[in-house]
């Protein structure tokens, strides 16, 4: 009868191919993650964007003043007694070197929201006050802005940077 010795342990090849696959797996969820963060942002935007579009219309419908106010300090816009809370990892803020506003990107922004007195003001002839809020994540590498320029009908516009201000529909 013949023995046989088995040696315990792992090859150098078997070392390889699980020290890879670890490296894939670890790669493929912070892509996931940052992408992840990007969609939050967009979404806030889209909800805020849907908010504004409900004032304005309840102030075409009522003939009142409505306004919507945003802190800073909460990461939190409110009206109608109505608070929402900015979603993690979302925040009021400004990413990287972007210029603004976003129509005429030329000045370094300052402020992440530029409406005075930080609210917006929806009128009952249907027009918005001017400005821009900017929309980023906790690591400031995704920003969006909800604008309203200056002009005789107001239109907020979605806008996404990356590198250059994109209108986003």
């Amino acid at each position: 009868m013949s023995r046989r010795k088995y040696k315990t342990g792992f090859t150098l090849i078997e070392l390889t191919i699980t020290l890879f696959l670890w490296c894939m797996i670890f790669t493929l969820t912070v892509v996931n993650v940052s992408f992840l963060d990007k969609g939050v942002v967009k979404s806030e935007l889209d909800l805020l964007h849907t908010t504004c579009m409900y004032l304005q219309q309840s102030a075409l419908e009522s003939g009142e003043v409505q306004i919507l106010q945003f802190d800073l300090e909460t990461n939190s816009y409110s009206f109608e007694k109505q608070i929402k809370q900015l979603k993690l990892p979302v925040q009021f803020g400004i990413a990287g070197t972007a210029l603004g506003p976003p129509s005429n990107p030329y000045n370094k922004i300052k402020d992440p929201i530029t409406f005075q007195k930080k609210q917006i003001m929806f009128y009952p002839e249907g027009i918005i006050s001017s400005g821009t809020v900017y929309l980023t994540d906790r690591d400031k590498k995704s920003l969006y802005a909800l604008s309203n320029g200056i002009a005789h009908i107001s239109h907020l516009r979605k806008y996404r940077y990356t590198g250059k201000w994109e209108l986003i529909r």
